[in-house]
């Protein structure tokens, strides 16, 4: 997804990306790096068709649940997408980019982010195989929708390698969003 106007591009802390995702067995943290980039967009200037996107790089030394198959599969894809959006909405909520998530704060979404994600909608494509000991990812926050008990999220994703493996995905997925004083201390 491309935006030819002008954006914010903020490099994830990898303490951010090490606390996010801490729930991972070490050996099933396959998101390496993200840079997140939000559109600016001056009065006049047509919409970007996003609210923010992120690159992403990841490496996959080993399946965690299956014997070798030498590439990407469906399950690697949606744990991939799931570290991805994980941490392009923390960098959101940390930063303040999407105004959907301003009310909530960043220790409120890391305790709440494995059991308020629920995926409502989920499709992947896979056109090439793709080497997952290392690849490249992109992930997209095309829009959100708030209720009063939900934030919901269409995103895309798609992963790449350099030798020309491809996928991609849609994903719609809601955070049950609660006010962070019925938290237990």
């Amino acid at each position: 997804m491309t935006y030819a106007g002008p954006a914010r591009k903020i490099d994830v802390d990898q303490e951010l990306l090490d606390t996010i995702l801490k729930p991972y067995k070490p050996h099933c943290r396959y998101l390496k790096r993200m840079t997140v980039e939000v559109p600016e967009q001056p009065n006049g200037d047509p919409p970007a068709p996003y609210l923010a996107r992120a690159d992403c790089d990841f490496e996959i030394p080993e399946s965690c649940y299956i014997d070798e198959t030498g590439h990407l599969n469906a399950v690697e894809f949606n744990i991939c997408f799931n570290q991805a959006y994980y941490v392009i909405t923390a960098e959101c909520i940390n930063s303040r980019l999407v105004p959907a998530l301003n009310d909530m704060t960043l220790e409120h979404y890391k305790r709440r982010h494995l059991p308020d994600v629920l995926i409502h909608d989920l499709s992947s494509t896979f056109k090439r195989v793709i080497d997952r000991s290392r690849f490249k990812g992109e992930i997209a926050i095309a829009d959100c929708v708030q209720t009063s008990r939900f934030i919901y999220f269409r995103t895309y994703c798609s992963f790449q390698d350099e030798h020309g493996g491809y996928a991609k995905g849609d994903v719609t997925l809601a955070l049950m969003f609660g006010p962070e004083e019925d938290e237990e201390s």
